[in-house]
């Protein structure tokens, strides 16, 4: 064999229109990498990242459930004071009052993690943030979703996506990160 399972090799085609999936089921997953370089002063308002990290998804069934998986990479002044939030088309999902911001606390499904034993290290080490939601207000076949990774703060901050602070600077010898989204649709 030549390490295909079953030796079967690959298959492709279409599926004819009677099959049902059980709930559960993947029924296709989407996604992209961005590479580009940003910076974005992040406000008390859900504000959208730069490059934006956002990605469609044409839904293949009514119904559907959409796992949303998001890796953030770069610098936040302040991140301790910054959430991320995902929206499907104009609105938050899965945070409840996400996107509100009270000068206190903010509301949100995720934030950065510091990888550096300081306090604040707004220079050369960049943050990561992972975020994973799951998507169940259903779907209309053949009509697109984009799901956008947003953030808001508790006051403004600046955020560099992909890379850190003194490499926004010019200085390149730092770390580049490379962001990403994938989405899931699963049958219900």
């Amino acid at each position: 064999m030549s390490g295909i399972i079953g030796g079967l090799g690959s298959k492709s085609g279409v599926i004819g229109s009677g099959v049902t999936f059980p709930a559960g089921h993947i029924l296709q997953v989407v996604g992209t990498n961005f590479t580009t370089i940003g910076n974005t002063t992040i406000t008390t308002s859900p504000t959208v990242s730069s490059p934006n990290i956002t990605y469609p998804i044409t839904p293949l069934r009514n119904g559907s459930w959409f796992r949303i998986s998001v890796r953030w990479v770069g610098e936040q002044a302040n991140s301790f004071n910054i959430m991320a939030l995902m929206y499907r088309d104009s609105a938050s999902i899965n945070s409840a009052a996400a996107g509100t911001s009270s000068g206190i606390n903010v509301k949100g499904l995720s934030m950065a993690t510091h990888t550096f034993n300081s306090a604040v290290n707004d220079a050369t080490t960049p943050e990561l943030m992972h975020l994973d939601t799951l998507d169940k207000t259903g779907s209309t076949a053949g009509t697109e979703i984009d799901y956008t990774l947003k953030w808001i703060a508790q006051g403004s901050y600046t955020q560099h996506t992909n890379i850190t602070f003194t490499q926004s600077g010019g200085d390149t010898s730092w770390e580049e990160g490379v962001s990403e989204i994938i989405i899931m649709e699963i049958a219900q």
